[in-house]
């Protein structure tokens, strides 16, 4: 009888183990980058929305011709323009104009309002506002 090449049984379980070790380990590679990329991607929708929000509220801002709060609201009114009203709750901010409304995911920790450099109640002018906002975990202060 003529022997034929061939694995042995051993052989093909060692290589079985290996491959598998090999499989495992690019497998826990892949899921470390996934999310590594996933908060990657959240951090820098944060960034966006912050700086889509802080964009509108500076140009808001200069083109009023008054400002002032009430509660958790901003109100802008400018000559020959409809209002625009900010609403800051916890999660997130509302700009209103006319029948529009955007909506920016931020969190939101202390707004304070100043006129002339001292805080001022419910009703009355503003000329500085003071934003605590998170993006991710990190805290950010706005000031207009």
């Amino acid at each position: 009888m003529k022997k034929l090449p061939a694995f042995t049984l051993m052989e093909l379980l060692v290589g079985m183990v290996l491959s598998t070790i090999v499989v495992a380990a690019a497998f826990t590679g892949y899921e470390i980058m996934a999310g590594r990329y996933g908060q990657y991607q959240q951090i820098n929708e944060g960034i966006r929305e912050a700086a889509w929000m802080n964009g509108l509220l500076q140009k808001d801002l200069q083109r009023a011709q008054l400002a002032t709060q009430n509660d958790n609201k901003i109100i802008l009114t400018a000559e020959h323009h409809e209002p625009v009203i900010y609403e800051f709750k916890e999660t997130y901010i509302l700009r209103r104009i006319h029948e529009l409304t955007d909506t920016f995911k931020i969190s939101i920790g202390k707004m304070t309002c100043f006129y002339e450099n001292k805080t001022v109640a419910a009703g009355e002018p503003i000329d500085e506002i003071q934003l605590e906002a998170r993006i991710g975990e990190e805290p950010e202060l706005f000031f207009y």
